[in-house]
């Protein structure tokens, strides 16, 4: 398997979960709240599993430890947390989270494009199939622990 197409996976089941919460919070706001915190530690799972299990095995396979791809993605995972921690105070006062959510939601979506299209395949291509799979081991095993 390759680290794309796990990855793209986790994606879409992140985006599930997203669009579920999106029709909850109008009507349910108790499901809506379980939803959103199911969506926030899931996307916090995956970007762990880039920042601790990818991009470490990614820089001792390609010896890049100079401002790359995978500085830029940890940029984003920054802005990520802090939207959600942000959302989170929102959520719990009952308001005001329609333009966080909006920033939220487009950084994800630009996020999630630039990491299929540029960052997963060039693991792809540059991890061997040895270090590839161990790198999905590792992170099947974290998905359990979680």
């Amino acid at each position: 398997m390759k680290i794309k197409d796990f990855m793209t996976h986790d994606h879409e089941r992140l985006e599930q979960i997203l669009r579920d919460f999106l029709k909850a919070r109008d009507h349910d706001g108790v499901r809506a709240r379980e939803l959103f915190d199911q969506f926030k530690t899931g996307v916090e799972k995956h970007m762990a599993w880039e920042e601790e299990i990818l991009f470490p095995a990614i820089e001792r396979r390609t010896g890049m430890h100079m401002p790359g791809p995978t500085v830029l993605v940890q940029s984003q995972h920054q802005q990520i947390k802090m939207l959600f921690e942000k959302l989170s105070a929102q959520i719990d006062k009952e308001g005001g989270t329609e333009e966080a959510l909006k920033e939220l939601i487009d950084l994800l979506a630009r996020h999630s494009r630039e990491e299929e299209k540029i960052l997963y395949p060039w693991i792809d291509v540059s991890l061997d199939k040895e270090d590839r799979e161990a790198a999905l081991e590792q992170m099947k095993q974290q998905s359990m622990k979680r």
